[in-house]
C-alpha cells in the first residue's frame, strides 16, 4: 500500500504544473474559454484555488484546456521541468493523468461531469475524435443521472448546474457535427428550451447557445427525411441578427469575432445540398454559402487564426471552408472564379497550418491540403508557361455531385476518418494502423501514392488522386456518418511534420 501511495505521489508530482504556471493558466482559462463555455462556477473555483482546496484533477483539466491558447506557451511546465514543454508533450501528460484521477464517487458527480466536459475539448492523436465523443458521452450520462436536463429555475438556487447542463447541450450539437455522431440530448427530454433560459446567462454564452440551437436545426435537416415530407431551405438569421436577438453587443470584440467565425460553419452546413438528403441547392443557398466562405477568408486575413478562442470548433470551421472551396475550384468553368477559389484554398491551408500543432484534425487536414495544392501546382505552372487556360473541372461536372455509393460512404465525413496513420517516431517513419473493419476497396478508392501522380494517362492533375480528393471533400461536410480512426484513406501520407512524444517523466 505504501508503495502504491508513493507511486501515485511521484506520478502526481511529475504531472502537476508549478504554482506560477497554474495561476497564469487559470487566468487564461477564465478570460478566453469561460465566457463561451461556463462549465465552472468561477467564483467557487477561484475561492477554492486560493484556499488550496481545489481538486487537483480539476486544476489539471483547466490547465489542459487553457494550454491551447498561444498566450499559454511560456507556462507549459510540469514537475521539475523549469523550461516550458511543447504543447503536445504537456497536454499528453496532463490528459492521461486526469483520466486516471477522475473522481468515481457518486457524491462528486458534478466534479466528474465538469472534468469530463473539459477533457472533451482536448483533441489530439488518431483516437482524438473518439476520445472527445466518449468523454462528452460520459459527462452527459452523469448529468442525466442527476436530472440536470429536467432542472427548472425554481428547483435549484445555484446557476452553475444549469449553466453546466447547457454547456453539455451545446457541446453535444458540436460533437454531432464535427464527429458525425447522433445527438445524445433530445429536445423532447429537456425541462426547458433555449429561449426559456438564454436571457439568464451572460451575453457571450447567450450567443453561443443560439448558435448551437441553429446548428441543431441544421443537423435535423441532415437526417433522413420522413416519407412525403418536403423540407425547404433553412432560414438562418445573419450573425448580426443573432447578436441583436440576444442583446449581446456588449461582449468583447475578440469573443464577438470568434463567434462570428464559427457561426459561418453552421451557415455553410445548412447549404450543403449533398448532405441534406437529396434536397436541391437553391440559388439563395449558393449565395449564402459563397458569402460565408468570403467572410471566413476576410476574417482570417484581418485577424490571426490562432487569436480566436482556443476551441476545436475553429479548426473545424476552417476545414469546412477548405472542403467547400475545393469543391468550387473543381466544379467551376470560369477562369476568374477558379483563380479566386485557388487563392482562398491557399489562404485556408495557411490557417490550418497555423493551428496544426494544437488540433489533430487541423494538422491532418493541413497535410491533406498540402497534397491537394501540390497536385494542382504542375497545371498552374503549365498555364504560366504557355499562357493558356487549362480546364481543371471534373469530367461531367454538374451542379449536384454524384451519388454516394455504399463503399464511398465508408470514407466518412471527418478528418479523424482519414487519419489512419500513426505519427512516426522522431525519424519520421510512418506505419499504417491495422486494417479497419470498414476496409476500403481500391476499386472505389484509388491508392494515394507517388506512382499515381506519375501516371501519364491520369491527365494533368493525376485524375486518380484527384478523384479520391473529390470523393473525400464531397463527403466531408456531411453530418450523417460517424468518424473512425481506422481507415486506409491517405495512410501513405508522408507526415514527417509530426513526432510522437517518446520521452517520459
Amino acid at each position: 500500500m505504501a508503495t502504491l501511495l508513493e507511486n501515485d505521489g511521484l506520478r502526481l508530482q511529475k504531472a502537476l504544473t508549478p504554482k506560477r504556471s497554474q495561476d497564469a493558466l487559470l487566468n487564461i482559462y477564465f478570460r478566453r474559454i469561460h465566457p463561451v463555455l461556463p462549465i465552472l462556477d468561477e467564483t467557487m473555483v477561484r475561492n477554492q484555488y486560493k484556499a488550496g482546496t481545489q481538486p487537483i484533477c480539476l486544476v489539471q483539466a483547466i490547465c489542459l484546456v487553457a494550454s491551447k491558447d498561444p498566450a499559454a506557451a511560456s507556462f507549459l511546465c510540469l514537475g521539475h521541468h523549469a523550461e516550458p514543454l511543447g504543447l503536445e508533450r504537456f497536454s499528453s501528460v496532463l490528459y492521461n493523468d486526469v483520466l486516471q484521477s477522475i473522481p468515481r464517487r457518486s457524491e462528486r458527480k458534478i466534479l466528474t461531469i465538469q472534468v469530463l466536459a473539459l477533457l472533451s475539448l482536448h483533441e489530439w492523436g488518431t483516437t482524438g475524435s473518439e476520445d472527445c465523443s466518449l468523454n462528452l458521452a460520459q459527462a452527459i450520462h452523469h448529468a442525466q443521472t442527476l436530472g440536470l436536463h429536467l432542472m427548472r429555475p425554481d428547483q435549484h438556487p445555484m446557476k452553475s448546474p444549469k449553466a453546466l447542463f447547457w454547456c453539455l447541450w451545446s457541446l453535444d450539437r458540436w460533437n454531432a457535427a464535427m464527429h458525425g455522431r447522433p445527438l445524445m440530448i433530445h429536445d423532447g427530454d429537456r425541462g426547458q428550451g433555449v429561449d426559456d433560459v438564454v436571457s439568464s446567462f451572460p451575453s457571450t454564452f447567450r450567443v453561443w447557445l443560439k448558435i448551437a440551437d441553429k446548428l441543431g436545426e441544421t443537423i435535423h435537416h441532415y437526417r433522413p427525411m420522413t416519407k412525403d415530407t418536403d423540407q425547404g431551405d433553412l432560414e438562418l438569421p445573419s450573425f448580426d441578427e443573432l447578436v441583436e436577438q440576444c442583446e449581446a453587443w456588449d461582449m468583447g470584440t475578440d469573443q464577438l469575432v470568434s463567434l462570428d467565425f464559427v457561426y459561418h460553419s453552421v451557415v455553410i452546413l445548412s447549404t450543403h445540398s449533398k448532405g441534406l438528403q437529396g434536397r436541391l441547392q437553391s440559388r439563395m443557398s449558393n449565395i449564402r454559402q459563397e458569402h460565408s466562405i468570403l467572410t471566413l477568408a476576410s476574417l482570417g486575413c484581418n485577424q490571426d487564426i490562432s487569436d480566436y478562442f482556443p476551441l476545436p470548433m475553429i479548426g473545424y470551421t476552417v476545414s469546412i471552408a477548405f472542403s467547400v472551396t475545393y469543391k468550387q475550384l473543381r466544379t467551376t468553368r470560369s477562369p476568374s472564379v477558379r483563380h479566386i477559389s485557388l487563392s482562398k484554398l491557399r489562404h485556408f491551408h495557411r490557417c490550418l497550418q497555423k493551428i496544426s500543432t494544437t488540433w489533430w484534425s487541423a494538422a491532418v487536414m493541413a497535410r491533406l491540403g498540402k497534397r491537394v495544392l501540390n497536385s494542382f501546382q504542375p497545371t498552374i505552372d503549365q498555364e504560366r508557361s504557355t499562357d493558356h487556360e487549362i480546364d481543371i473541372t471534373r469530367s461531367n461536372s454538374q451542379p449536384e455531385l454524384r451519388h454516394t455509393s455504399q463503399n464511398s460512404l465508408e470514407l466518412s465525413t471527418n478528418t479523424q476518418y482519414y487519419s489512419n496513420f500513426e505519427v512516426g517516431e522522431a525519424s519520421g517513419e510512418t506505419e499504417p494502423v491495422s486494417e479497419s473493419a470498414h476496409h476500403l476497396n481500391n476499386t472505389h478508392l484509388g491508392s494515394i501514392n507517388h506512382s499515381d501522380s506519375n501516371d501519364t494517362t491520369a491527365g494533368p492533375f493525376g485524375s486518380s488522386e484527384l478523384e479520391d480528393f473529390d470523393l473525400f471533400f464531397d463527403n466531408f461536410p456531411d453530418l450523417n456518418f460517424p468518424s473512425y480512426s481506422n481507415d486506409q484513406f491517405l495512410s501513405n501520407l508522408d507526415i514527417e511534420d509530426f513526432e510522437l512524444v517518446t520521452d517520459r517523466f
